[in-house]
């Protein structure tokens, strides 16, 4: 914040020079967001390069015209377990403005698992191999699965895969016959798609 002292000096023909001192002004800092920008990355990487969104700069000023920059920080390091992790900002410095320092997130997630999609499965009821169950899928949470069969219609659809398809619809067996899969993994990835067979 600074005072200014402000002096205005009048002047008329056949008159003395006339001092009017003027209150004092305040010029008050105006606010400055710093936003700590959401990170992500997979258990065992080094922690990405923390950055920040500024909101609020005027006369267009940038983060170039600070006295001190801002301190990005994680408790989050190399080898820390999968979850969420605060990211925090602070130390910013500036006669020029007031700060406003919103957090943001650091989600560490799991190392991606080699998904294996068996081309067939028996689903007879004699417990072997009765699922068409697909080794580390679950890992997806938000995955989309869809079956369709060979006319085109749509058998089977679920978002994540916790109950392995068990070769039915509307709870009734499919006949024997071959079936094409679309998975989305939702992670940007590809779409993973193919045929699966049900053998009665």
């Amino acid at each position: 914040m600074a005072i200014i002292p402000v002096i205005i000096v009048l002047s008329s023909t056949g008159a003395a020079n006339v001092n009017v001192a003027m209150p004092l002004g305040t010029v008050i800092p105006a606010p400055l967001t710093i936003t700590a920008d959401n990170k992500s990355k997979t258990f065992g990487e080094a922690n990405p390069v923390l950055t920040v969104t500024y909101t609020g700069f005027v006369n267009n000023d940038g983060p170039a015209q600070l006295t001190g920059q801002p301190i990005v920080t994680t408790p989050a390091v190399t080898n820390s377990p999968v979850g969420q992790y605060p990211i925090t900002v602070s130390g910013a410095t500036s006669p020029n403005y007031n700060f406003i320092y919103i957090p943001g997130i650091l989600a560490i997630n799991p190392v991606p698992q080699n998904i294996i999609i068996p081309n067939a499965f028996t689903p007879n009821g004699d417990g072997i191999n009765d699922n068409w169950d697909i080794k580390n899928l679950n890992s997806y949470l938000n995955c989309i699965v869809q079956i369709y069969n060979r006319y085109g219609e749509n058998v089977y659809s679920s978002i994540g895969y916790g109950i392995p398809w068990d070769g039915t619809y509307k709870g009734a067996a499919l006949p024997t016959g071959t079936y094409y899969y679309i998975i989305n993994l939702k992670k940007g990835d590809k779409l993973l798609s193919g045929y699966v067979a049900i053998i009665r």
